[in-house]
């Protein structure tokens, strides 16, 4: 059995999982070939249409979209009968309006969609967990000689609740452990948590597309994110007094993307992309006024730096006029800072020596990541539209920690420098169907099956039990989404 410092060593990769979506943002700058790649390119996800507003110019007089889908992504029935699942419901919908005058052509757009994210996580100790959200968004392009530029804007809300409950608490086979720890903490923040929370986030979108010469031509993307999350966690302690800890979050990235294009005949078409990410993120853990006045007013911070640049190329062939297929290749590196620091409130006194514990160091990690698209699609029939696009994506790298675990009452500190191995692919398959109503109406059904794997181990540990959760391998989801639209 791993002592409870051995595990008080991955407290800082927590950061990880902001670098697994750092990264998958990297990713889902690039997520298809060319908008007009896709014959069903014009169902594209509200946060996908934000990304690319000039695009709506291509929309002919305008358009209207409705919406929804369903996620299920996550499901798993133990043996003991606990029933862990993660679903997510969405409804948006858009609506373009083009207009022309002299040799310009402008477009003006408005678009939102509402969410419902919903889990459970017995095996875990994770209950109920509820998280409702909505975005909108405006934007505006425009035909400026052989350029067409755009601008938009993004608005996010939501909020979050999730319980926790510690049965059994954490005891130790050290007795020192278990009398300057376990059991002052649990007196301090009892067994059963609350936490509850709200997100908002800006982003900005500029976006330019222009020919250079003949078949070459360019788009260059920059976007801007901010973002404020902060949740609060509640907790009872022995004395039945209810207190609040803060854990503010603040989130701001930069993104920008160059995509070049060189049409070699009527068949060919190259594509290759530069892109490049740098993230700030800073968190923080405060107790409220409410914990006592002797107790320490920081629970722990950290302030994480990610860069991500990333390089790719793709080809597109069209076999025929109603059947085309395409490739494309990244190679991304992200590198990552994170220096650490968490504490816990004062257990006690020997004598007049406050009883602390700390936990200081630095986190590092260069993440590589490959990105493989394909896809393939062609018109069955003049009413009926069939396209797939496979994605297989994976990274591998070990992630370094770097600090010392101070500890009082008599306990040993820890002088700390691990490495983390980290392997993490994605396959994900997107078959989709559309069907034409009529010339102006037109209803598309999209499958999105997520096959995810990815293990953590510590280097230089024997292999832990399966269930000690130090080795973990992930499962699989499928989203289903039905979407109709109307051009005008």
């Amino acid at each position: 059995m791993l002592s409870f410092f051995q595990r008080l060593l991955l407290l800082p990769w927590f950061v990880l999982v902001i670098l697994a979506q750092s990264i998958l943002n990297a990713e889902s700058l690039n997520s298809n070939f060319r908008m007009e790649d896709n014959p069903l390119s014009f169902l594209r996800e509200v946060p996908g249409d934000f990304l690319y507003p000039s695009h709506n110019l291509d929309s002919g007089g305008g358009n209207l979209e409705l919406w929804g889908n369903y996620k299920d992504i996550f499901r798993e029935k133990k043996e003991n009968g606990d029933y862990n699942y993660l679903n997510q419901l969405n409804a948006g919908m858009k609506i373009v309006k083009v207009f022309e005058y002299d040799s310009r052509k402008s477009a003006f757009f408005f678009g939102g969609n509402i969410y419902s994210l919903q889990g459970d996580f017995p095996s875990a100790k994770l209950t109920q967990l509820n998280s409702p959200g909505s975005n909108i968004m405006i934007g505006y392009s425009t035909t400026i000689r052989n350029h067409k530029a755009g601008i938009a804007y993004k608005y996010l809300n939501s909020s979050q609740s999730l319980g926790c409950k510690l049965d059994p608490f954490p005891v130790s086979e050290k007795q020192e452990e278990n009398d300057y720890l376990f059991n002052p903490l649990k007196d301090f923040f009892g067994t059963e948590y609350n936490i509850s929370g709200q997100r908002s986030k800006n982003s900005i979108v500029i976006e330019d597309e222009f020919n250079i010469i003949g078949g070459h031509s360019a788009d260059i993307r920059l976007i801007f994110n901010s973002e404020e999350q902060n949740y609060a966690l509640q907790y009872t302690n022995s004395d039945s007094e209810t207190n609040y800890i803060d854990i503010p979050m603040s989130i701001e990235n930069w993104c920008w993307d160059i995509n070049y294009y060189y049409e070699l005949n009527n068949k060919w078409l190259f594509k290759f992309l530069i892109s490049g990410i740098t993230e700030g993120i800073s968190l923080d853990i405060l107790p409220r006024a409410a914990a006592p006045e002797k107790d320490i007013t920081s629970f722990g911070d950290t302030d994480l730096t990610l860069s991500n640049l990333k390089v790719g190329g793709g080809a597109k062939y069209i076999i025929n006029e109603k059947t085309e297929t395409f490739l494309k290749i990244n190679y991304g590196l992200s590198t990552s800072s994170a220096p650490v620091s968490f504490a816990t409130p004062v257990l006690g006194k020997i004598v007049f020596i406050p009883i602390v514990h700390r936990l200081i160091g630095t986190g590092t990690a260069d993440i590589p990541i490959w990105h493989i698209q394909a896809g393939y699609s062609r018109d069955i029939s003049e009413k009926v539209g069939f396209c797939i696009i496979l994605d297989y994506l994976f990274s591998g790298t070990i992630a370094r920690f770097q600090g010392e675990a101070q500890l009082t009452a008599g306990l040993d500190n820890y002088q700390i420098d691990e490495n983390l191995n980290i392997h993490f692919g994605l396959i994900h398959l997107n078959p989709s169907l559309k069907y034409n109503i009529s010339s102006k109406l037109f209803v598309v059904y999209n499958l999105n099956i997520n096959v995810p794997y990815y293990t953590f181990t510590r280097a230089g540990y024997e292999p832990p039990p399966s269930d000690d959760g130090w080795k973990v391998r992930g499962g699989g989801g499928f989203e289903h989404a039905l979407s109709f639209a109307w051009e005008f």
